[in-house]
């Protein structure tokens, strides 16, 4: 009679326990529903979780080449300009240079010596930065021909120092009653470096009897 009230006891504790299981868990499942709600579920499409991606992104801009062609010309005319503008620069500098050694020499120039109705003339003097410039005009006004030999001429400074000296465009042999030959003597500008004035001196070839000679030289 004590078994039976014991397992009687028993299941009924069993039943209590069960039902109050049930119970908890129900109420579990009504609050974790409520607590859910106004939830949305998550989209697992994949392309259009990439298509939404996309568009918080800025679209990229095509890239575009530089030409070589283009490049390379802006150089060239950028090189050219400098060029252009330097060479300009020296070419007034060299310009005004030339005016003012003109105007400094065209009180004592042109020299003119005459003998025999052959005439010299030291026209102009110049300098080009790298020699002295002496321009010369040879006429003969007379009846017999005239020969020269240009290594014969000689040109010394002020302290009677002689000059080496390069003749272009003076005739070797000048016809009777000629017109006016033109040419010129360049002196290396470290041979004049010091000197105040030069002088000249030419005969004719072979017979020596013409004396050209010219003091009072203005250096440039």
């Amino acid at each position: 009679m004590k078994t039976n009230s014991t397992v009687k006891l028993t299941v009924l504790l069993s039943l209590l326990m069960l039902g109050t299981g049930i119970i908890g868990a129900y109420f579990s499942y009504e609050a974790g529903s409520q607590a859910l709600k106004g939830v949305n579920q998550l989209s697992t499409n994949p392309s259009k979780k990439l298509i939404d991606t996309s568009n918080t992104f800025t679209k990229p801009t095509k890239f575009k080449p530089i030409d070589e062609k283009t490049v390379l010309s802006k150089v060239y005319d950028y090189t050219n300009q400098k060029k252009e503008l330097v060479s300009f620069q020296k070419n007034k500098f060299q310009k005004d240079n030339i005016q003012n050694i003109y105007n400094k020499t065209s009180q004592s120039l042109p020299l003119q010596v005459v003998d025999q109705e052959v005439i010299l003339e030291i026209k102009e003097a110049l300098n080009d930065g790298e020699t002295m410039l002496l321009k010369i005009n040879l006429q003969n006004r007379g009846a017999d021909e005239i020969k020269f030999l240009y290594s014969s001429l000689e040109i010394h400074d002020d302290q009677s120092y002689s000059l080496g000296a390069i003749i272009r465009g003076l005739p070797d042999v000048l016809p009777p009653k000629s017109n006016v030959f033109s040419g010129e003597i360049r002196i290396p500008n470290f041979s004049v470096k010091g000197s105040t004035t030069l002088s000249l001196k030419l005969t004719n070839y072979p017979d020596r009897k013409l004396k050209f000679n010219i003091n009072n030289i203005p250096v440039i």
